[in-house]
């Protein structure tokens, strides 16, 4: 490499041929000198890493293992990758001698202080980095150029992927949910908002955008996925609901309530050209999840019911199920359709986990009286045969 050339400014690939490059060069100069503790195995050349000094010197470092005292220890070579012939030996031998060894003293001391530099550039991080680049790149369905022209590399070493480049269906982090809670409180995370993505291979990802727009998946730790076909009941602006079906759900899992298990967010079908996102309850016990549209283009007396029956802190999982399951049983005995019925419940009462069965039967011989039943039998073709 043209010692001229910003090694900042390279590839990750060409950053990674340059540092083998100068690993060969030094290694053989490290055998000349020391080739039976090499072959024996008494030491062992571990890595190599780019660094600059406070005045502006490149320096390479080289990490040796000593495998009989399992000592680390290093070496270091500047850019014309001449050994830099400073230790603490040579300091006190020239003490002895009565020279002045401050300058080299704090030479040393910058010299040994390298290995923790947030800004040095080792040839193993760099393989590793490479190798999550490709792993990135097949989990999202997203090419290695467009990671590597749009990625950064934080200060703990880990890759960090620009969200302009997912192009998935975003949900703000602030958008709320419930009387409590915003989505940033049901899924958490320090982000500003969250996508859920489609890979070219057809898998579901939900990832959390932070405040400098990197985006960085959503761990099975946290949420699980969902694919399994299922109707969701999906609350209109109006107050009334409609079916919709489940594309993707990512439930959420967590360690101190089976309440909050009992959420999910994700995309479904409403018969529109474009899926919605919705938050819902109902993910781990119910047949069909009660779920909100976000976010919500509307905000009146409807919504606010609605936040109030999916507040988990408002509407635990038992009042939830039992308010749920008394309508559907009612629906089932009145033969109408059971989210008309949740519909008008939710208009009249707003403390709906406390509704009776009683006042249910009632809005359900009401609604029987006004609207043609639902059909008892769908004909099939194998039914006569």
């Amino acid at each position: 490499m043209d010692n001229n050339i910003d090694f900042k400014q390279l590839t990750t690939k060409e950053q990674i041929a340059t540092l083998e490059s100068k690993y060969v060069t030094i290694s053989q100069n490290i055998f000349k000198d020391r080739s039976q503790e090499i072959l024996s195995g008494k030491i062992e050349i571990m890595d190599i890493s780019y660094n600059v000094t406070s005045d502006n010197q490149v320096v390479y470092d080289i990490k040796i293992m000593d495998n009989t005292t399992k000592e680390e220890k290093h070496e270091y070579y500047n850019k014309d990758l001449e050994k830099i012939d400073i230790d603490p030996e040579k300091i006190e031998a020239y003490k002895l001698l009565g020279t002045d060894t401050e300058e080299m003293e704090n030479e040393l001391l910058e010299l040994q202080a390298l290995d923790k530099n947030e800004e040095k550039v080792s040839l193993s991080e760099l393989k590793s980095i490479d190798k999550e680049i490709d792993q990135t790149a097949d989990s999202l369905g997203i090419s290695r150029e467009d990671i590597v022209s749009s990625a950064t590399i934080d200060a703990n070493k880990k890759l960090k992927v620009d969200d302009k480049i997912l192009n998935g269906e975003s949900i703000d982090a602030t958008e709320k949910v419930s009387i409590h809670y915003n989505m940033r409180d049901v899924l958490g995370g320090d982000y500003v908002s969250y996508q859920i993505i489609k890979t070219t291979n057809g898998n579901y990802k939900l990832m959390g955008i932070d405040s400098k727009g990197y985006a960085e998946e959503i761990g099975q730790d946290k949420v699980e996925l969902i694919k399994s076909a299922q109707n969701i009941s999906l609350t209109q602006e109006n107050g009334t609901s409609k079916e919709a079906s489940l594309v993707v759900g990512f439930r959420v899992k967590s360690k101190s309530s089976e309440v909050d298990n009992d959420q999910i967010v994700g995309l479904c079908n409403d018969g529109r050209s474009s899926m919605t996102t919705f938050y819902g309850r109902g993910a781990i016990y119910q047949d069909q999840i009660v779920a909100e549209n976000i976010p919500s283009k509307t905000y009146n007396g409807y919504r606010v019911k609605q936040e109030r029956l999916m507040d988990t802190l408002e509407t635990d999982k038992n009042e939830f199920s039992l308010t749920n399951d008394i309508i559907n049983e009612s629906a089932e005995e009145h033969n109408i359709d059971p989210e008309t019925l949740r519909s008008e419940v939710m208009k009249k009462y707003s403390d709906f986990d406390n509704v009776t069965k009683e006042q249910v039967d009632e809005m359900a011989s009401d609604i029987e009286r006004t609207e043609p039943p639902e059909p008892e039998h769908t004909f099939k073709k194998n039914d006569h045969q």
